[in-house]
């Protein structure tokens, strides 16, 4: 063989072992991503004076977490929702049929020692489990958490946030842009053990809402809140957002198909008068193999909360009622399925009520649906 084409071979195989080298290093970062991505279909069906909606739709999401170093890791949940349905309202559009894109969550997390994570980005707030405060929509956040644990799954822990608040969910629904820069900040302490038989989730805090926009106090007013002016030019709310809140749950098993589920929140806004600052919703449930029938009662005071900012799940604000529902899980399907393998579902009934009447809120019936579907 010519010197020549020995270096051509030289190159082609150096070429070769180059581009393999760059492939593996590619395929090595990415076999260290954590990808979990589902379809969930879904509706609502809405009724009282003031709205009759008829809505379903499907959302498709991607979650992942990517190790940037042993310390710091980016994690993203991010999908998008197709509704269809009628919405025939008379004030607010809240249940409008959407397309859009969602963002759960998109944050920088920092571990660099066990006890200590700090989170900066679109942090969700569904961690605290507080919906008649907060849903789980993304804050643009700072969270700090330290936290000490006592054995592998009994543990004592503190979180420390603050964050500008929107309602990007809501505010797409109704077309409002929200102006300002309000603030929210949270202060936690909470108890998390979990056990074969007994497990625990307890969290107490004090909150704070500061600067809200006058959108979203002149789109609260609908909500159940009590608000002054009458544009989004000049609305105010009445009272200030700050106060205690407790959530919890427990979950009790006497066999590996039986138990107890138990859940609830209790909140306070110490700056409205009484009659208008207190929420609370609890539910109970009878975990029956793969199902779990449960019932519960809430009742929101007009001005525990902002209305903007809570779950339309009980109506948001100057409600209350009760709460009949199904929920199915099934984590042991064959995983020749892909589709079939931990499916959940949940339809629930919700029949609430003003607690003082108004113009803008009247009596509610409300059936929601959803089921799950995670793709391996």
């Amino acid at each position: 063989m010519s010197t020549k084409k020995k270096l051509s071979l030289l190159f082609l195989l150096a070429s070769l072992g180059q581009q393999s080298f760059a492939e593996n290093q590619f395929l090595k970062k990415f076999e260290n991503i954590d990808i979990d991505s589902s379809i969930t279909l879904g509706g609502d069906h809405v009724n009282n004076n003031q709205v009759k909606a008829r809505v379903f739709g499907i959302t498709g999401n991607i979650a992942f977490e990517y190790p940037l170093t042993e310390t710091l890791e980016f994690e993203l949940d991010f999908g998008a929702n197709l509704e269809v349905g009628s919405n025939n309202s008379f004030i607010i559009d809240e249940y409008a049929p959407r397309r859009q894109w969602r963002l759960g969550h998109a944050y920088f997390d920092w571990e660099p020692v066990e006890w200590f994570e700090l989170a900066l980005g679109a942090v969700d707030q569904s961690d605290y489990n507080s919906p008649i405060l907060l849903t789980g929509a993304a804050f643009l956040a700072a969270e700090l958490e330290l936290s000490y644990d006592f054995t592998p799954d009994h543990k004592i822990f503190f979180k420390f946030e603050q964050a500008i608040p929107n309602n990007l969910n809501l505010a797409q629904r109704i077309g409002i842009v929200e102006d300002g820069t309000p603030l929210f900040t949270m202060s936690t302490i909470g108890l998390d053990m979990s056990g074969d038989l007994l497990s625990v989730d307890l969290q107490a805090m004090r909150w704070s809402f500061n600067n809200l926009s006058t959108g979203a106090a002149f789109q609260s007013q609908y909500l159940g809140n009590s608000v002054s002016g009458g544009s989004q030019v000049n609305s105010d709310f009445l009272y200030g957002f700050s106060g205690y809140n407790v959530s919890g749950g427990l979950k009790f098993f006497m066999s590996d198909s039986l138990g107890l589920n138990f859940m609830g929140q209790y909140l306070y806004n110490d700056k409205a008068p009484d009659n208008r600052n207190l929420g609370h919703i609890a539910t109970a449930g009878l975990i029956f193999g793969h199902y779990e029938p449960y019932i519960g009662s809430f009742r929101v005071e007009s001005d525990a909360s902002p209305g903007f900012y809570n779950t339309n799940r009980t109506g948001h604000n100057n409600m209350e009622g009760n709460i009949l529902g199904l929920h199915y899980r099934n984590p042991h399907a064959s995983s020749d399925n892909k589709l079939a393998s931990d499916i959940s579902a949940n339809i629930e009934y919700v029949d609430s009520t003003p607690i003082n009447p108004n113009a803008f809120q009247s009596n509610t019936q409300k059936i929601s649906f959803s089921i799950e579907m995670p793709i391996k």
